[in-house]
């Protein structure tokens, strides 16, 4: 018995109005999508009348999406809102100290943690490739974009620490 397992244009178009309902109503309030406090409650979890301010930028994306690499939710948004409170722009992190990156980094993640090597060294870790990644990628968007993130995928994947996945991430969650 042949089994046709094509969807209609009409069914596709009811799943995703359904699912996007179903996020609009239970999604996570995180504040790289624009969200004010309080973080990580379900949107209808909040007072009636909320409404988030929308303020997000290619930036704040950039870092939440490096952040979220290997790492829960949960224990990004405290290092997020620290890293997005001193380096609030691409040009205030190109312009800091690699040992100013690495101190609001720590604890997020090390590589050499990340490889399961939890080795006895002072001090504990020297090499946070991500956040080493993000600056040298400031530094790169301030010298070659002029401070503007790009907007295509080939672009944002000529940014140090900007792979396909991330390059596709940014072009999709942000409204340009």
């Amino acid at each position: 018995m042949k089994h046709d397992h094509a969807w209609k244009a009409t069914e596709v178009a009811g799943i995703s109005a359904a699912l996007l309902k179903w996020y609009d109503a239970n999604r996570r309030c995180l504040p790289w999508r624009g969200d004010s406090l309080p973080y990580l409650v379900r949107v209808h979890e909040r007072d009636a009348g909320y409404n988030a301010p929308n303020v997000v930028t290619p930036y704040a994306t950039w870092v939440s999406e490096i952040m979220c690499q290997q790492t829960r939710v949960d224990t990004v948004v405290t290092y997020y809102t620290k890293w997005m409170d001193t380096f609030p722009t691409i040009q205030s992190l190109a312009n800091a100290d690699p040992d100013q990156v690495n101190a609001v980094w720590a604890g997020l993640g090390c590589v050499l943690h990340e490889h399961g090597l939890n080795l006895d060294i002072d001090p504990p870790c020297r090499y946070y490739r991500r956040a080493r990644m993000l600056h040298q990628g400031a530094q790169f968007v301030m010298e070659k974009f002029n401070g503007d993130m790009p907007r295509d995928v080939d672009s944002l994947k000529t940014i140090p620490g900007i792979g396909p996945y991330t390059a596709g991430r940014l072009v999709a969650c942000i409204h340009w």
